[in-house]
């Protein structure tokens, strides 16, 4: 299957979606995407980088956009960036393994802050076919670099991300062809976000899709005035691949799925997406957690090697802890437990000496989340469990979203009723011509 070589190559790729002609199966996989984000962005929002990145809306110039919990609209970049940082704040949102990336926390935000700036309806299935080509465009683009680029230091989940905001934007905004083909140029100029926060234990991270989703937005908008952006600059001798992968952009995978929001899974635990197959699949198995001595996850390279997952301590931040796949195994075989209470103190003790005990290693045998499990008893018995990452636990039907969304509510202290006002709009949203009640619900946040 062919690759990409030019920016009109994924322009087309936008331009493909039209929202009545997709799949069932598609349109009901974004769907439950879009309730699943907009649902984590109330579980999120008391985290301390929340209230610091809504505080700063505060004092942002006024605009046309909502901003979560704001109580005012506010410039479009600005909503954007509030919105998707509000959201991944949690770090329960989506999953996307082959582009190493959140697609749903920053496509959805830019989608929903440039359909306030038009100020009019949107013809019908504009909002979902605009989720859908950014999905399909970050799934397409990392598929073809996001293992190199981390491998470079750079966080796929903003460096890919911005140009599914920005075809997102894009396409809600109307642009032309030859507009359009402007702002994915101009969104390559704006791909930024590093690493290192996950080794350094600070708590920037969680900005950077709110800040590939602002820049994704600026770029449409750039564009829409008529600025130019380089042809050649995804495949250009100095242009974006070999810039953040050292390589040309390459070819596609023979078996690649058609729909990139069909192969992004929503995350169940509060943990790493490269964690999630192990940790279901130690709670799917009925692992009893308090009787286990030692253990070793055996992962894919590329998720043994992403920055912090395989870290034993100690965990002096939530982000260390967050990423962990020890913590996490910790925290269940501490506490049963795997939710927000497990980060209230990410030092205790108890859970750092149960981190020690598990050790992750990497098989090139396995791909994406796949894992092996290998639990050892303090009675001598041992467990191996085989977790097919395809197949683990993850929100794959819209009841699964809902009653996840409502479990995760009564914990956090969340208003349920919330879920089913969402459950009632964002369909209409997707399908129809106005974003208004889903709008007022992010506007009122919690």
């Amino acid at each position: 299957m062919a690759g990409i070589s030019s920016v009109t190559d994924v322009a087309d790729i936008v331009e493909s979606v039209v929202w009545e002609e997709l799949p069932r199966s598609t349109r009901d996989a974004t769907e439950r995407a879009v309730l699943h984000v907009i649902g984590t962005m109330f579980l999120g929002a008391d985290r301390d980088i929340s209230l610091r990145t809504v505080a700063y809306a505060r004092s942002a110039a006024p605009g046309t956009s909502t901003a979560f919990g704001l109580g005012r609209t506010v410039a479009p970049g600005d909503a954007a960036l509030v919105n998707a940082t509000v959201c991944h704040a949690d770090f329960r949102d989506d999953a996307h393994s082959t582009s190493q990336s959140h697609p749903g926390v920053t496509v959805v935000p830019a989608a929903l802050a440039a359909a306030e700036i038009l100020g009019r309806p949107l013809e019908p299935g504009t909002f979902g076919a605009a989720v859908v080509a950014g999905y399909q465009v970050i799934g397409r683009m990392g598929r073809l670099g996001a293992i190199r680029s981390t491998e470079r230091g750079f966080r796929a989940s903003a460096i890919y991300t911005v140009f599914g905001a920005a075809a997102a934007a894009a396409r809600v905004l109307g642009l032309d062809r030859a507009q359009l083909e402007s702002a994915l140029g101009l969104a390559a100029h704006l791909a930024a976000g590093l690493n290192q926060p996950y080794l350094d234990g600070t708590d920037e991270w969680i900005l950077l899709p709110g800040f590939s989703a602002k820049n994704g937005v600026l770029a449409a908008l750039l564009a829409r005035e008529g600025i130019v952006a380089a042809p050649r600059i995804l495949e250009g001798d100095i242009g974006f691949y070999r810039a953040y992968t050292g390589e040309g952009p390459g070819e596609f995978d023979a078996d690649i799925a058609e729909w990139e929001v069909e192969t992004t899974r929503l995350k169940t635990m509060l943990t790493c997406g490269w964690n999630q197959a192990s940790v279901n699949g130690l709670v799917g198995a009925g692992v009893d957690f308090a009787a286990v001595d030692t253990m070793t996850a055996t992962l894919s390279p590329e998720a043994q090697g992403f920055p912090g997952v395989a870290n034993q301590g100690p965990f002096t931040s939530y982000t260390s802890a967050v990423l962990s796949l020890p913590f996490a195994v910790g925290a269940l075989l501490e506490t049963g437990r795997l939710d927000p209470t497990s980060y209230a103190d990410v030092s205790a003790p108890s859970v750092e000496a149960a981190a020690r005990r598990v050790t992750v290693v990497a098989d090139p045998e396995l791909h994406g989340y796949d894992s092996r499990l290998e639990v050892r008893y303090r009675d001598g018995r041992v467990e191996h469990i085989e977790v097919d990452g395809s197949g683990v636990r993850w929100l794959l039907t819209l009841p699964e979203v809902i009653e996840s969304l409502e479990g995760k509510f009564a914990v956090s202290g969340v208003d349920a009723r919330i879920v089913h006002r969402l459950v009632e709009t964002v369909p209409a949203a997707l399908s129809g011509t106005e974003l208004g009640p889903l709008l007022a619900i992010i506007g009122e946040g919690r």
